[in-house]
């Protein structure tokens, strides 16, 4: 559906429906992104290409904005630099070169929800209270980088609210008792 049109389910042919939904399947599966190279390091010219290509393409078609948070969600996958950073440099400098609050909608979305996390119901928010510290020294780290700092304070927020969350429901269990 292009940026801003209203949805007219009555114009779409059941091959139109299926090929859609193959396509937001395969783009939901996504998990590397462009220029991952087998050693994890990121060809930092092959991505910033892709996603610039990707961007016009998507511009052209009235797609921009769901294209930018799908290409953020697919960005969320990248591997951390070699020095332990996340995100890498190259994603870093796409983040502050674009400016893009879809794409960093979308990066914040896709590194949320990056698969299903099973814990036991008294272990509270530790490991949640962990991620959010790392995402504050990663922004510490990514001072001359202002929007990619924002963002991964923004991530140590989300986390740490979801940290007291699961410290909540493992009281509750702990007040049920035995």
């Amino acid at each position: 559906m292009p940026d801003g049109q209203a949805r007219d389910d009555t114009a779409i042919t059941a091959q139109r429906r299926n090929l859609s939904i193959i396509g937001i399947t395969a783009l939901s599966s996504w998990r590397t992104p462009p220029g991952i190279r087998a050693d994890n390091s990121i060809d930092a010219a092959y991505l910033q290409s892709w996603v610039h290509k990707a961007r016009e393409l998507l511009a052209k078609t009235g797609h921009a904005k769901v294209g930018d948070k799908t290409i953020g969600r697919i960005l969320a996958h990248a591997p951390a630099d070699s020095d332990g950073i996340w995100p890498p440099e190259p994603v870093r400098d796409l983040i502050e070169e674009l400016g893009c609050d879809d794409l960093e909608s979308g990066l914040l979305d896709g590194k949320i929800s990056t698969g299903l996390l099973i814990r036991s119901p008294d272990c509270g928010g530790d490991a949640d209270r962990a991620a959010a510290a790392q995402f504050r020294r990663w922004a510490g780290q990514a001072t001359s980088q202002w929007r990619t700092a924002a963002l991964l304070r923004t991530l140590a927020k989300y986390m740490e609210e979801r940290a007291r969350s699961q410290d909540r429901f493992s009281q509750e269990i702990q007040d049920l008792g035995p």
